[in-house]
């Protein structure tokens, strides 16, 4: 599935499944898995380490490159980054449609971690009124 549109913020789409043609589908699918839960872990540990825009980054290529492998947590983690570090740097007025935009994705539209997301947005909004 992925998400074509956050190309035009980062670039031309990516298939991560395109990476491995020689390995049977079972194996590809479990690799691109984990290739991905490393831009995760790396997106938390540059949060750790005080550098929140490359925390987005890898947020942002986990989201981009590797959606159509990654588990539902998976997208959703890496969403709630993207969406958390947009509403502290450009405000939540900015970070509402890149949420709506978000909850369109079939494994996002019923995560529980975007919707404490959606109402961390909401709650920042009414306070800037």
């Amino acid at each position: 599935m992925g998400f074509p549109w956050l190309g035009t913020l980062l670039g031309p789409s990516l298939s991560s499944l395109s990476f491995y043609p020689n390995l049977s589908l079972a194996l590809q699918i479990p690799l691109v898995r984990l290739a991905g839960a490393a831009h995760g872990v790396r997106a938390a540990a540059w949060e750790v380490y005080g550098c929140p825009s490359m925390a987005m980054a890898s947020s942002a290529l986990h989201l981009l490159c590797y959606s159509d492998a990654a588990t539902a947590d998976d997208l959703a983690a890496a969403a709630v980054k993207l969406l958390r570090h947009t509403a502290a740097h450009r405000g939540a007025s900015v970070a509402l449609p890149l949420l709506h935009r978000l909850q369109q994705h079939p494994l996002l539209s019923s995560s529980p971690t975007l919707r404490i997301a959606e109402l961390e947005i909401t709650h920042d909004l009414c306070l800037a009124t």
